[in-house]
């Protein structure tokens, strides 16, 4: 499957994606899109595309990145050097983003694409390996959630709060375009604040989620009126 979110006019995508001719696209149109509005309508993918000409659209493709690819997946970006980064061409692709967002991206290939396109490049890589992802400090709860100084003292001068919040409930919405699905998480101040360790929770599903209530929609339009609702907040 591919899933193709454009920009206002969409009527190519949309003549493109018609399901005659390829039945594998799936078109997602909105004015000014960001991943929040149309995260119930795709799936984790295995590789992100993006062609870029604005710093602003760097930080598109990293919401997109961290909302719908997996880890471990590749990232292929089109770079337009001149407009984000005129002397590197595309080695600076990443600059405008923090250094904990920039060391998710692993970069693996830079190609200018010279005399075809001046200034323009094609970077590709692997988004948060699982050796980045164990280091990667970003990822972390702040400390303050954890432990703090202002509770009853443990010898160490710290006292855990994992003790305290143990026996509340922690509960996971699953959205999508079926409907809504609410489980409960049992065990889940045990997982170690990374990546690779909340990947490991979430696979062995059946051992640690409960299903507590679920609501499907009952017709399509049911289901864009909540996807709508979501857009607007």
């Amino acid at each position: 499957m591919v899933y193709v979110v454009e920009e206002s006019n969409g009527n190519s995508l949309l003549d493109m994606a018609d399901e005659n001719k390829r039945f594998n696209i799936v078109p997602i149109v909105y004015t000014s899109p960001t991943p929040w509005q149309y995260r119930m309508l795709i799936n984790i993918v295995d590789v992100l595309f993006a062609a870029l000409d604005r710093p602003i659209q760097v930080h598109a493709a990293y919401s997109n990145a961290m909302f719908f690819l997996k880890t471990g997946g590749h990232y292929m970006l089109y770079v337009q050097g001149n407009c984000i980064e005129s002397t590197n061409r595309g080695d600076g692709v990443f600059s405008s983003l923090t250094e904990g967002q920039q060391v998710q991206f692993q970069r693996m290939e830079r190609v200018t694409l010279e005399p075809f396109d001046r200034d323009h490049a094609y970077v590709s890589g692997v988004f948060r390996t699982l050796e980045i992802a164990k280091i990667d400090q970003s990822c972390l709860v702040s400390d303050e959630f954890w432990t703090s100084k202002k509770l009853h003292r443990s010898p160490e001068g710290r006292i855990c709060l994992y003790e305290q919040l143990k026996n509340l409930p922690v509960y996971l919405l699953f959205e999508s375009s079926c409907g809504y699905l609410v489980f409960r998480a049992l065990d889940v101040y045990n997982v170690e604040r990374n990546y690779v360790a909340s990947e490991v929770y979430i696979k062995r599903f059946d051992e640690f989620f409960q299903l507590v209530a679920c609501h499907a929609f009952l017709s399509d339009e049911e289901a864009l009126k909540y996807l709508t609702a979501d857009g607007n907040g």
